[in-house]
């Protein structure tokens, strides 16, 4: 399975097996301009095996779906062997975040009460399965905590952005905030 704009999945190998006493070839044919054959043609050894790698791009479909094709095996001997292919193709999760378009601001009086929470809201769509996880870290600014700070899913989760300046020295200070996901497009968003 695929998704778009994202890596394509990890090749797989069919193993030809020779259990004969004499040396066998073979070779491996498909259709698809999606898929590739790696060692589509070879000799095993006589008691031997070799491995036919198949890789599937998915860059080249035009649209979401369900794609298949069969690869078919050939031995010197005209025996065939077909192997069915499945490749699904899924729409890539898409995340929007929102925050003030300034960023977050806090004021903190020494000895005062902590600044209200502020808010970003994280929206997932098109997550087919429900699956996309996304997560939030904080850098620079051990005094900001994010609460939820990940989640998965479509939807929208609004997230606190708590402030607990108590103890640092006064000034001017800096963090980021970096909403990310491994599956969904669009991340990272780095709110300052």
């Amino acid at each position: 399975m695929g998704a778009e704009g994202m890596p394509d999945p990890v090749p797989q190998q069919i193993t030809i097996t020779n259990a004969g006493t004499a040396q066998l070839s073979y070779v491996a044919t498909k259709k698809a301009a999606w898929m590739s054959i790696q060692n589509a043609a070879g000799v095993v050894a006589p008691k031997g095996q070799a491995g036919v790698i198949v890789s599937v791009n998915g860059s080249g479909l035009v649209a979401p779906g369900v794609y298949h094709d069969v690869i078919t095996i050939t031995d010197d001997s005209g025996a065939v062997e077909s192997i069915q292919v499945r490749f699904e193709m899924k729409t890539s999760p898409k995340m929007t975040v929102r925050a003030p378009r300034t960023g977050l601001h806090y004021v903190y009086t020494a000895g005062g009460a902590d600044p209200l929470p502020q808010t970003i809201a994280v929206t997932v769509s098109g997550d087919s399965d429900g699956t996309a996880q996304w997560h939030a870290t904080i850098s620079g600014a051990d005094w900001l905590s994010i609460l939820p700070s990940a989640a998965s899913g479509n939807g929208t989760t609004v997230s606190n952005v708590i402030a607990k300046p108590a103890g640092q020295t006064a000034g001017i200070y800096q963090g980021t905030i970096v909403v990310s996901s491994s599956v969904i497009s669009g991340t990272p968003v780095i709110i300052p």
